[in-house]
This record gives C-alpha cells, sequence and structure tokens, in this order.
C-alpha cells in the first residue's frame, strides 16, 4: 500500500469516527421513548463507528467497480463539476451514512 492509500485510508477513519459521534448525539427519540443517556449515546458512536467505516469500504469499491471512464454532460460546467463530485465522493458517502445508521439503530 502506498503512502496516498494510506493517508485516504486515515482521512476517511477520522470523517466516519466523526460522522458516527455526531449521529449518535444528534439522535432525537420519539415522543413516546425515554430519552437514551449521554454513555448509551456514546456507546452508539463507537458501534457506528466500525460499521460506517465497513460501508464506506464498500461504497469506495462499487466507486472503482462501476465508475465510468469518460463523463459527458450536454448542461455545461456545472453539470460536469457535479458529476465529477459525485463520482468523486458519492457513493463513499451514501456508504458511510447507511452503516452509520444501521450501526447506530442497533444500539438505540
Amino acid at each position: 500500500m502506498d503512502e496516498a492509500e494510506k493517508r485516504k485510508l486515515i482521512l476517511s477513519f477520522a470523517v466516519t469516527v466523526a460522522v458516527a459521534l455526531f449521529c449518535g448525539f444528534v439522535y432525537k427519540t420519539p415522543d413516546n421513548l425515554p430519552d437514551p443517556g449521554t454513555g448509551l449515546r456514546l456507546l452508539a458512536g463507537i458501534v457506528a463507528i466500525p460499521t460506517g467505516f465497513i460501508g464506506l469500504l464498500i461504497g469506495d469499491f462499487l466507486r472503482r467497480v462501476v465508475m465510468p471512464d469518460a463523463i459527458f454532460t450536454s448542461g455545461g460546467f456545472f453539470d460536469l463539476l457535479k458529476a465529477r463530485l459525485f463520482w468523486g465522493i458519492g457513493p463513499q458517502a451514501i456508504g458511510l451514512f447507511i452503516g452509520v445508521a444501521i450501526g447506530a439503530t442497533l444500539v438505540l
């Protein structure tokens, strides 16, 4: 594994930790259920870290498999920018949020 891949994995893990802990503490319980304490929210964030990272890795794998070699748009610069941005971080972000949601709902 080269240096760029290591930096990418470290950055991905840091983003996963931030998103998982944020989602654990932002969770709003329904009105008919008791509010979980800080310890349970922290546990939800800790459980969501590995599931979110696995989701991010699955999203990255799918991006590498299905990403097109060339992108053609008829809308101009901003449509091209939007397509490039999606294929740059879109599948990873979707996998990250699905993984974090699964991990947090296992606890909460």
